[in-house]
């Protein structure tokens, strides 16, 4: 299968294997997924070593002819990771007449998905909101979907990834369970979606703590280890979570050691981050001992989310933040 097939372009962007798409061809096949992958290997594993900017790295290795909707919006998602937070940044976008207007259905879902990734970024609205408007305009979707009985190819695969991954960071596991099984049950999905369907398994498996639920998820990682080009840190961080979520400690300190161990791993970036917390598990679950190792990896966390500008996004900073506060508000009332 060639490189530039969309099961591959896919599944490298899915598995955090962003350096394959970015070396890609831009053309129609290509562009929206070498796009976020540009822009995903600048979030997770910081700026390459020509680029300190985001804004110039992209325009170096994305040239678009056409001037539509998907590329505004990308310049827009661009800008907001760039500058930050900016509430007028899609006061010209109308969903209803720029969006659900277009009759592609595959370009509608690519649309919609950038257009709330964006929301997401801009943080003036709650995660709350944002997921009872997706969830709302997704039923409309799956509703017109089903009357029209052209089911057979599911088309909104990457909405429908976003919705799920919303979900999950609410803890909305009915919701996600729902989800699920209307995607095993009611459609057809294609073979290139399937990876989507598959990591929204997982996180639901790893949330329900089911036994069976749980070594399906293994098996995908593994298989996902397995077949991964390189030493990808992703892949190899949703191994060292499944691995201590089964107490199987000895192998999680093999993958900790062995990552540690790589040339150029960077501390830029949230997959760096997500790797400082994957270790403070480790510690957290393996002894008393570690007291002074965990206080050193939560102050480089916290310097490293300074860095990035991400100490307002880290979930562990921000559930380290509310037990802090609660802590507080409790021995205030007896000193």
């Amino acid at each position: 299968m060639s490189s530039n097939s969309i099961y591959n372009i896919k599944k490298n962007y899915y598995t955090g294997n962003y350096k394959e798409n970015i070396d890609l061809e831009t053309n129609d096949t290509t562009f929206y997924y070498k796009s976020l992958s540009i822009i995903d290997n600048y979030i997770n594993n910081g700026s390459s070593d020509n680029s300190a900017d985001l804004k110039a790295e992209y325009q170096q290795l994305i040239i678009s002819e056409s001037d539509n909707k998907l590329t505004t919006l990308f310049d827009k998602y661009i800008a907001i990771i760039d500058s930050g937070s900016n509430e007028s940044i899609l006061d010209d976008i109308d969903i209803k007449a720029d969006i659900l207007s277009i009759e592609e259905p595959q370009t509608v879902n690519y649309a919609l998905t950038l257009y709330f990734k964006i929301l997401l970024k801009n943080d003036t609205a709650t995660v709350e909101d944002l997921f009872k408007t997706i969830s709302q305009i997704y039923k409309t979707l799956i509703k017109d979907l089903l009357s029209s009985g052209i089911d057979t190819l599911y088309p909104y695969m990457e909405f429908t990834f976003l919705l799920g991954q919303i979900a999950s960071f609410l803890k909305n596991w009915d919701y996600l369970e729902g989800l699920i099984e209307f995607l095993n049950d009611k459609v057809d999905i294609s073979s290139e979606d399937e990876i989507m369907l598959s990591f929204l398994e997982l996180v639901y498996g790893l949330s329900s703590m089911e036994k069976e639920n749980k070594e399906t998820g293994f098996y995908f990682v593994e298989d996902l280890v397995f077949n991964s080009s390189g030493n990808n840190l992703f892949v190899n961080l949703l191994m060292i979570n499944l691995q201590l979520s089964n107490k199987n400690y000895e192998e999680a300190e093999q993958l900790i050691t062995k990552i540690k161990a790589e040339e150029g791993l960077t501390q830029a970036g949230v997959f760096y981050e997500y790797f400082l917390i994957a270790q403070i598990n480790y510690y957290l679950q393996t002894g008393d001992d570690n007291k002074e190792i965990i206080q050193s990896l939560r102050e480089e966390l916290t310097q490293i989310c300074e860095l990035n500008g991400t100490s307002h996004k880290n979930p562990y900073l921000i559930e380290q933040k509310a037990l802090s506060e609660s802590f507080d508000s409790i021995t205030s009332k007896y000193l």
